[in-house]
């Protein structure tokens, strides 16, 4: 039997929400915010990065392309490299040229691995003013040495 006396209401030291509140979902949700921006960030900056690269290669290769015209008749170029088969931009080279020509710094210039049939070679020039696709005091290298092309 139930005592009359007995009171339904909570003591001052009990807490009635305690029994059936469900637990807090405010740090859960904070981190599911932030796992999800860490992730968008990486996708957007991953896709960015990619097409900078991307967009970087296709210029480059594009830009060799049409200087290679202006050369690849020239009797130095078909006599140390032949047959152009590739040409390929390269950082690489324009900075070791630049590094033991220290009056090229300032200028402008374009640095072409080319690939023959004959050999290979380096070709060093200087980008024209205004950023055109035409190279002037362009200068082959070959194992070392220059063969300056006029």
């Amino acid at each position: 039997m139930s005592n009359p006396y007995e009171s339904s209401t909570p003591s001052p030291t009990e807490n009635p929400m305690q029994k059936d509140a469900p637990p807090k979902k405010g740090r859960n949700c904070l981190v599911i915010s932030l796992v999800t921006i860490g992730v968008l960030i990486l996708l957007c900056g991953g896709c960015a990065f990619g097409s900078y690269f991307f967009l970087g290669d296709w210029f480059t290769s594009k830009m060799g392309e049409s200087v290679q015209f202006q050369f690849e008749d020239h009797p130095v170029i078909v006599e140390k490299i032949g047959t152009i088969e590739s040409n390929k931009y390269s950082i690489k080279e324009l900075a070791s040229y630049m590094e033991a020509h220290p009056e090229a710094q300032g200028k402008s210039l374009l640095a072409l691995r080319l690939v023959g049939d004959k050999g290979e070679g380096t070709l060093i020039g200087e980008v024209a003013p205004g950023g055109g696709q035409e190279l002037t005091n362009m200068i082959l290298i070959q194992d070392g040495e220059e063969f300056p092309l006029e």
